[in-house]
């Protein structure tokens, strides 16, 4: 019963941290802060830190993966798409994610239109 309980109380906070309505925050910075940031993000940029993505799809036909990378990008145009290759299959993979939970919610949104999808552990891009 108590592994129902938590079950069910891990799901609720993951589900509502998916769907939580995030506010924009007015934050006033110097240009000392500015620099720092700005360094920061140059530093990191193509360093690679453990974390998650969301396979799409694992396919040995090349002309597959590729039909589902055009669907993907017309539908969410923004997201950070990579295409891999590790024989004898073609991988396709969504978003740089530092945790779980994160993966879990772009999963949550294309899992009816890419039922083949699911998180994976992978090497993702650092930065902010």
């Amino acid at each position: 019963m108590i592994r129902y309980i938590l079950v069910y109380l891990f799901w609720s906070v993951g589900v509502s941290y998916c769907f939580a309505q995030i506010a924009p925050a007015n934050v006033k910075q110097t240009a000392a802060i500015e620099q720092l940031v700005l360094l920061h993000t140059k530093s990191t940029k193509n360093k690679t830190t453990a974390g998650f993505r969301v396979q799409i799809i694992q396919d040995g036909n090349r002309d597959v993966v590729r039909n589902e990378k055009a669907l993907l990008l017309q539908r969410y145009p923004d997201l950070k798409i990579y295409e891999l290759y590790e024989a004898p299959y073609f991988k396709l993979r969504a978003g740089d994610f530092t945790n779980r939970l994160e993966a879990h919610c772009l999963y949550m949104q294309i899992k009816s239109q890419f039922t083949r999808a699911f998180i994976v552990p992978d090497k993702v891009f650092g930065g902010l």
